[in-house]
């Protein structure tokens, strides 16, 4: 039986319009909305891509983008069967779709970083349970 290798995953990072670093599909909740509703629509408007949720992950963290101020920033864990992106040109000027070692390379941002880090450690739990090949891709979104 072969197993998924964590180096075939690849994760989807995006370099926004205002944004000098990569990281994640990114956005703010609108009236009504749950964070994962949040997410897949921000998913959905950034890169085109549905994604479906991993249950089991969500991770926060805290940063301050201006001194003095702090925001609080999600994460979710999203798996898609489509590599095809089709980006929004009006807030995203590149994507790309990295394994996790170039992820954490691509990625300056702290929370980033230590969420790639948390997202391969579970990834390799339940990667070694699969007893089949298959490539997934999988995108971490960030509401703040």
């Amino acid at each position: 039986d072969a197993f998924i290798d964590v180096g075939f995953i690849k994760y989807l990072l995006v370099k926004n319009r205002n944004g000098r670093c990569w990281s994640f599909p990114k956005g703010h909740i609108e009236n009504g909305e749950s964070e994962k509703q949040t997410a897949a629509r921000e998913i959905k408007e950034e890169t085109g891509l549905d994604v479906h949720f991993k249950a089991d992950f969500r991770e926060t963290g805290i940063y301050h983008p201006f001194g003095r101020t702090s925001k609080k920033v999600v994460f979710f864990l999203a798996e898609t069967n489509s590599d095809k992106v089709s980006i929004q040109r009006r807030e995203i000027d590149y994507y790309r779709w990295a394994t996790m070692d170039q992820a954490q390379k691509l990625c300056k941002h702290e929370n980033d970083i230590r969420v790639l880090e948390k997202v391969s450690n579970l990834l390799e739990t339940q990667i070694k349970q699969i007893s089949f090949f298959k490539t997934k891709a999988y995108s971490l979104n960030k509401l703040y």
